[in-house]
């Protein structure tokens, strides 16, 4: 069937939730107070992504408990990418 060499059937769901990070590089510099940066995540397999909400001026961001993303999984050894990014860095 032609429909399954263009979008093969997944082999399932993966869900992803980013708990926290510590001691990020900051990207923001304040001249006054501490320098900081406004993390986001992005996750990405299969030419699909999630991006968690920007966590703003922190370097030690703490992501909400019930913030989730879905990833569909094509292959056992599928790789997933992840990226911290800055928000005022687009």
């Amino acid at each position: 069937d032609l429909s399954l060499i263009k979008l093969p059937r997944p082999l399932g769901l993966l869900k992803v939730s980013v708990k926290s990070a510590k001691g990020l590089r900051a990207a923001d510099i304040n001249l006054i107070g501490k320098n900081s940066s406004d993390p986001y995540v992005v996750v990405s397999a299969a030419g699909e992504k999630f991006s968690t909400s920007v966590i703003k001026k922190t370097v030690d961001p703490v992501w909400p408990q019930n913030e989730c993303g879905y990833l569909m999984v094509f292959d056992p050894d599928q790789k997933i990418y992840m990226s911290v990014m800055d928000w005022d860095r687009l």
